[in-house]
């Protein structure tokens, strides 16, 4: 007797399709009208993938979410085993074993075993950064391909956004494969519905994927009327069923598989008559869809009204939206969706919900019982707090809440997010998006933020501040807190006291606006308790920071980001603790960022490498000298893995490199001004040049080449006193200090004395919290000035962690030293 396969006619291509998988060629896609069969096709090859020691991930698309950037990624990507369950059951219980598919299991086997024998290879060349949502896809494709041949089903591909699409053009890509190693055990079988019944939501973007990634397409067709009665009988209706009934029921169902699937088990569990008494297509999906819910009387009609509520969502949805979208108790709401899932119209994993097929979806969305707007309505209130970040879907359901004001500055905060990204807002934002900024005459004021941040990022302080002026008055709340967020970055990053008193009473004034707008508020209160480190007295950042976490802290369970930004305060600690506490902090930050074992993709790349600068500068301030050496190291091989300009200061890690090595004496003085030079050219910034010039002068002068010394630290404080108002008391005491023990070397003591003995009052405004060590430091340089006794310049340097060192523990190898040559590193987000 034939199997369903045969009776399909799908046997044939279920072979092809595993063919293509084993010969690596490109993409194989899976084409045909809704119900065909094309998605139980894909999951009987995914079952048998993984029963040859493979994993299979599903990455669905979903009508709703066509515009919301990598959303088949990173929302609703699923491992095989807890998706599409019903129709696993229905592959698994009638054709695991069938005769027609042992071809194909074995074609499978040895695809799998292939790949999985496949030397790991070696990154060929510099990756090229595609963004940290992007790079965070990466990172989960190769955790949870537990370094096994990876299947990815792309499952409703035409539903794709054009951001997924892209990516998976490039997962196909010889480029990526070439800077992924881990992509050359992946393969990719898509699955979407043909026109005319649905229609793909990017062409464009679409059709890339199809040209560049070497399709093969095969094509299903409904199952065939005159085998229908078979299948039926094989899908568990009884042998009894005539032709004329199963005829009927292949006009009423359209041979949806889905749909015969249910009409097979209602025919055996309640007989044939009142499944053919319904009147049409319409009344038959009726009974098959709900007749089980209905049956569940008062508590079917709650389920109802909640699969309504459920369907305005999407295809998939989270526990979390539906808890708030859906008007009743959440104990209640918790109970109907177990129902759901017992009557496999829902199927759940991680607390992320799908309907096992879109017919459901379709259908519960298209009753007029529930009213679409005021669910957007209600969810908008949701998303402000359960995805406070997610500012595209947002806007795309402010405007689905006919909500156009607030979709707009949503929008606008949407492209803001995506330049901070390092992305084109103009092509990454959804059309829908595009639109709303138009409409609600923001596009100026958009572009005006846009080019503000370029003059930040390019250290141009006062062209950010002009740009910044020009932007009006009047904004709606989170664009002038957006506003406010970037005048007083720029303000605070100019080296100027009174430029960092004006950044921190721009962002003073949105204290608790963490409670309405979590992401943003929590962004404002990070910059100001880097405004606050660099206060004297860290009582008020001590205070914010708890805040801050108490903050993060209650949002761990629903928002991924929170934990991440925990660490993240942790990696900025050294401007809030003492060297040793800062350093326990910045491992576990690095830790924590750092790539799992037996990964290779780095999931955050641009906050690792800040972690790594960090920890290699807080162990030059413990004086560990040697693992500063290594983890600098690590910070160097990361830049060099990818594209150059991916990260910013490059200078850092190298600067500090060198440093440590210097201190080991790895390095002579003369090797260190030649390498420092090198990297000022290189890598160096010429509006933020104080701490690697500096470096380079102490340099010139442990070389005993005392004029250039000079000369450049002259320049430098010129440089710094012209540039800034009361510029700040650190970088001043830092080029005096130097510059007096220069002098003094150069046997201009006097001179030398008397600006040592000028810059003790300025050790009172420095905000360090190593500042202790520096005013002991001077206290004691102060007599070797006084006392003139003659030393070369590697002897003063050592002076006193050799001769003074009793009671200041380790780190006074650093902090002790008689030039100052700082460690340098990220103290804020960004």
């Amino acid at each position: 007797m034939p199997d369903l396969w045969q009776l399909l006619k799908q046997d044939t291509v279920l072979d092809q399709v595993a063919q293509g998988l084993r010969s690596g060629q490109g993409m194989q896609l899976v084409t045909g009208p809704p119900g065909a069969g094309k998605s139980r096709l894909a999951v009987e090859i995914g079952q048998a993938w993984e029963a040859a020691g493979g994993v299979t991930l599903v990455a669905q698309g979903d009508p709703g979410r066509g515009d919301s950037a990598l959303y088949p990624f990173n929302y609703a990507m699923a491992g095989l085993s807890n998706h599409w369950r019903t129709t696993g059951a229905l592959a698994l219980g009638v054709g695991q074993a069938v005769e027609s598919l042992l071809g194909t299991y074995g074609v499978i086997t040895l695809a799998v075993g292939a790949l999985a024998q496949l030397p790991q290879k070696r990154r060929e060349r510099r990756s090229r950064f595609l963004g940290e949502p992007a790079q965070q896809v990466l990172n989960q494709l190769e955790q949870k391909g537990r370094r096994k041949p990876l299947l990815l089903i792309a499952d409703n591909l035409h539903w794709w956004d054009g951001e997924s699409l892209d990516l998976l053009r490039m997962l196909l890509g010889q480029e990526l494969r070439a800077t992924m190693p881990f992509l050359g055990r992946l393969r990719v079988l898509a699955v979407e519905t043909v026109e005319p019944y649905q229609s793909v939501s990017h062409p464009r973007a679409h059709e890339n994927l199809l040209a560049g990634a070497d399709t093969r397409t095969f094509s299903l067709e409904r199952a065939p009327r005159d085998r229908f009665r078979e299948i039926l009988v094989a899908l568990g209706a009884p042998e009894t069923l005539d032709q004329g009934a199963a005829d009927e029921i292949y006009t009423l169902s359209g041979a949806h598989l889905v749909l015969a699937q249910r009409a097979a088990e209602y025919m055996a569990g309640r007989g044939i008559d009142t499944l053919l008494a319904t009147g049409d297509a319409e009344d038959f999906r009726r009974v098959l869809l709900t007749q089980r819910v209905h049956s569940l009387g008062g508590l079917g009609r709650e389920t109802t009204a909640l699969l309504q509520v459920a369907a305005t969502l999407g295809l998939t949805f989270r526990q979390d939206e539906i808890l708030c979208a859906y008007e009743g108790p959440e104990s209640e709401t918790r109970r109907l969706l177990r129902s759901c899932r017992e009557e496999r119209v829902l199927e759940v994993e991680d607390q992320t919900y799908r309907f096992v097929h879109d017919i459901f979806r379709q259908y519960f969305g298209s009753s007029d019982v529930s009213d679409s707007v005021t669910v957007h309505e209600r969810l908008a209130s949701c998303l402000r707090v359960l995805r406070a970040a997610d500012y595209d879907v947002r806007s795309l359901n402010a405007l689905d809440a006919e909500q156009v004001t607030e979709a707009g500055v949503l929008a606008v905060q949407a492209a803001l997010q995506r330049d901070r990204e390092g992305d084109d807002w103009r092509t990454a934002l959804p059309a829908r998006s595009l639109a709303a900024v138009q409409d609600s005459g923001l596009t100026t004021v958009l572009e005006l933020l846009v080019d503000a941040r370029a003059a930040l990022t390019r250290y141009d302080f006062t062209g950010c501040l002009d740009v910044l002026r020009r932007v009006p008055h009047g904004l709606a709340p989170p664009l002038a807190a957006e506003t406010a967020y970037l005048q007083a970055m720029c303000l605070m990053s100019t080296r100027s006291e009174t430029d960092r008193e004006a950044g921190r009473a721009c962002l003073r004034p949105w204290s608790g606006l963490e409670d309405t707008e979590p992401e943003l508020g929590l962004r404002l209160m990070r910059l100001l308790l880097y405004g606050l480190a660099m206060m004297r007295d860290k009582t008020e950042a001590h205070a914010l920071e708890q805040r801050i976490k108490a903050t993060l802290q209650s949002r761990v369970t629903f928002d991924d980001s929170a934990v991440d930004d925990l660490y993240t305060l942790d990696r900025m600690s050294g401007s809030l603790e003492v060297p040793d506490r800062a350093l326990a902090r910045n491992r576990e930050a690095a830790r924590h960022f750092a790539p799992k074992p037996g990964t290779t993709t780095v999931r955050r790349p641009l906050e690792y490498y800040r972690c790594l600068v960090n920890l290699g500068a807080n162990l030059i301030g413990n004086a560990e000298y040697a693992e500063a050496v290594e983890v600098c190291e690590r910070a160097t091989v990361l830049v060099e893995e990818f594209e150059e300009g991916t990260f910013p200061r490059t200078d850092y890690p190298l600067s500090n490199r060198l440093l440590a090595e210097y201190r080991l004496g790895l390095v002579t003085a003369k090797e260190a001004v030649e390498r420092q030079r090198s990297v000022i050219a290189a890598y160096g910034s010429t509006t933020d040049p104080f701490y690697a010039q500096n470096a380079l002068a102490v340099y010139l002068a442990l070389d005993d080449e005392f004029d250039d010394s000079l000369a450049l630290f002259d320049d430098l404080d010129a440089r710094l006193r012209n540039t800034r108002q009361r510029p700040e008391p650190s970088m001043r005491y830092l080029i005096g200090s130097n510059r007096a023990a220069a002098n003094y070397l150069s046997g201009n003591v006097r001179q030398a004395r008397d600006e040592w003995h000028s810059l003790g009052p300025l050790l009172g405004e420095i905000a360090y919290a190593a500042v202790f060590y520096l005013e002991r430091r001077h206290e004691l340089l102060s007599d070797v000035f006084t006392g003139g006794v003659p030393m070369t310049a590697t002897e003063f340097d050592e002076f006193l962690p050799t001769h003074r060192a009793q009671g200041f523990g380790p780190v006074w190898n650093h902090y002790g030293r008689g030039f100052r040559i700082p460690e340098v590193e990220f103290w804020r987000e960004n």
